[in-house]
């Protein structure tokens, strides 16, 4: 029933983002100020990913 998996990461984590989309995670968007680091509210970017072949349906 794994269908869907998503993740949250700083927007300047550019290493990271790569990582993930090498594993089929895809940007869906960004959070304004949601994450603290050094004291500091940071924007971060929402990635998901759905199982290939998967639709709607499915669920």
């Amino acid at each position: 029933m794994l269908i869907r998996i998503e993740l949250s990461v700083f927007t300047d984590n550019a290493a990271a983002i790569h990582l993930y989309e090498k594993f089929g995670f895809q940007k869906e968007g960004v959070k304004r100020m949601a994450g603290v680091r050094a004291g500091k509210y940071e924007d971060l970017c929402i990635m998901g990913r759905i199982r290939p072949g998967s639709s709607a349906e499915d669920v």
